[in-house]
């Protein structure tokens, strides 16, 4: 009977490195996806935040603003007054700068504080007129008063009468010193209603005056103004 040789048992030798640097490297873990897209989204949200805060400075518009105290009662004049740009706000009662020319010569309803947004709830609904004055309003055509007129213009009241046969005619001083208070352009378009703070003694021959037609406005210089 043949003896049988035992199997040889050879053992398998490891795989050598690759190139010498060691075993390969372990699988890569699984992208987190959801991380990844709440990273989108966290991008868009900011992006759309910068874009809209971007156009809200671009939509800015000039509003008047306060700059000097101004007590109530008191007539607020053009050096009262300076311009802010602020965005657009339903809960703010702004007066836009454009809107300047007509504040101007406006009485102020309540003390204004510089720094402040001017309000038209602000502002008194009539001016303040003492006992001793009254407002008349002068319906004028070109040629009897100087372009120009504006609120706070100082200016002389005369009263003109046509010529006649016997000579030019003639004018006299109803008041050296009144005050325009306002300044409108009537329904026709060829006169201005300018109003003028008057004593009341001859308030009643300004307006018969201008009723006549016999009225005109001499514009006065500042006060202490040099040629």
């Amino acid at each position: 009977m043949t003896a049988t040789r035992p199997a040889r048992v050879f053992a398998t030798a490891a795989a050598p490195p690759i190139d010498g640097f060691g075993p390969p490297p372990p699988p890569r873990p699984a992208r987190n996806v959801a991380g990844i897209l709440l990273g989108v989204v966290l991008v868009a949200f900011c992006a759309a935040g910068v874009a809209a805060f971007t156009a809200s400075l671009g939509h800015r518009h000039a509003v008047l603003v306060v700059v000097r105290p101004v007590n109530a009662g008191a007539v607020i004049r053009d050096a009262d007054l300076g311009e802010a740009r602020v965005a657009p706000d339903p809960a703010l009662r702004t007066v836009a700068a454009g809107q300047r020319g007509r504040i101007v010569g406006r009485t102020a309803g309540v003390n204004l504080v510089p720094g402040t947004l001017l309000a038209e709830a602000e502002l008194a609904t009539g001016p303040q007129v003492d006992g001793t004055h009254a407002i008349v309003g002068l319906a004028l055509k070109a040629g009897q008063f100087p372009t120009g007129l504006r609120p706070l213009d100082s200016v002389t009241v005369v009263e003109t009468s046509p010529p006649s046969g016997l000579g030019p005619a003639d004018a006299a001083v109803l008041v050296d010193a009144a005050q325009v208070t306002a300044t409108a352009t009537a329904a026709d378009g060829q006169t201005t209603i300018v109003s003028v703070l008057v004593p009341r003694t001859v308030a009643p021959s300004v307006a018969g005056a201008a009723a006549r037609g016999q009225i005109s406005l001499v514009l006065l210089g500042a006060a202490g103004a040099t040629k």
